[in-house]
């Protein structure tokens, strides 16, 4: 639908009365109520109110028209499906009505200018609930890149051989696993100071998703998708991994100690730390791209903002000349 207000000329009619058993017929106990345009919140006309005994009216007028309908075959049927609008105004129909529903006797926001506004207005996602998720994405970020250092020389880069005939990466596993231990180790306050913080940013989703526009499914729902697989790297690879890594078994506990698995089916220590280095960068990854999806929906919600203050302004101008153009034709 769009914004701009279309001009209402002084000569059209606009058809006040209720549509009842295929003609324009009065409500029975006469009574009006006004509609305003929910564009500017003027008066466009005064309606007809649809009461109990006019509402019976239209039943039973359905109810006779059934027996004829269904002798029309598939094109009565296709048309009574179809209603005249394509499928992708379905959404915004289902929306209206259900925001309508409510809305009895002429209260719909239609039908009151303060509120008349509301009606096209988008829904604007809350500051507050963005900060909410982009503060503990962004604190994740920093906890990951404080891990960079570590998982730099196993994971992208083959360093220098410090000794001859030692695998040049043993200084940096050694010197990774004691990281992951020394974390590990740290007092119950840390573990549930981070839990705290990824509660926050659920709490920012959630906020943001409750009764949500399409471009809060659209951007804040695939965030939330890429948190959601966040956590569940964090849960399965990463506070797994660091318990393998404090207790020191990797591979096969169940194997007696001097013994080899061959099956291939375990991890040794060495390809363990390379998957939680490898978490870690899927981790980061994840989170940058909440902050993306989160950056687009402010760029989306301002252009929004931008085109329809461009519009209010040059509908401003066009009334303002309408009106000088009047009084220059009174005079």
């Amino acid at each position: 639908m769009s914004l701009t207000a279309m001009p209402i000329h002084e000569e059209a009619k606009i058809e006040t009365r209720l549509f009842i058993n295929n003609e324009f017929v009065e409500s029975i106990s006469g009574k009006k109520f006004d509609v305003f345009n929910p564009y500017d919140g003027e008066k466009v006309a005064s309606v007809y109110e649809a009461l109990p005994e006019d509402v019976d009216r239209t039943v039973e007028a359905a109810e006779a028209a059934l027996p004829a309908w269904e002798e029309m075959g598939a094109i009565a049927q296709l048309e009574a499906k179809e209603t005249g609008k394509i499928a992708s105004q379905y959404p915004k129909g289902l929306r209206l009505f259900a925001g309508l529903a409510s809305d009895m006797n002429g209260a719909s926001s239609l039908a009151t200018p303060d509120r008349a506004q509301l009606a096209i207005m988008p829904a604007m996602s809350s500051p507050f609930a963005t900060f909410l998720i982009v503060g503990p994405t962004c604190f994740f970020l920093g906890v990951l890149f404080a891990s960079f250092p570590y998982d730099y020389n196993i994971l992208w880069t083959t360093p220098p051989s410090l000794v001859p005939g030692l695998d040049p990466r043993e200084p940096y596993y050694q010197m990774l696993e004691d990281h992951l231990k020394f974390l590990h180790a740290s007092p119950p306050l840390i573990s549930r100071i981070l839990h705290i913080v990824i509660g926050t940013g659920l709490l920012g989703f959630i906020t943001k998703l409750y009764r949500p526009s399409e471009a809060n499914l659209l951007f804040d729902g695939a965030s939330l998708v890429l948190y959601m697989c966040g956590v569940t790297v964090y849960i399965a690879n990463i506070v797994k991994g660091m318990r393998v890594v404090t207790s020191g078994i990797y591979g096969n506990p169940a194997l007696a100690e001097g013994q080899v698995d061959d099956s291939g089916d375990y991890l040794g220590r060495e390809d363990s730390l390379k998957v939680l280095a490898a978490s870690d960068t899927i981790l980061a990854l994840l989170l940058v791209g909440v902050l993306v999806l989160q950056a687009g929906q402010w760029y989306a919600n301002k252009k929004e903002a931008d085109e329809i203050e461009e519009m209010d302004k040059k509908h401003d101008e066009k009334k303002a000349l309408q009106k000088e153009h009047k009084e220059k034709k009174k005079q």
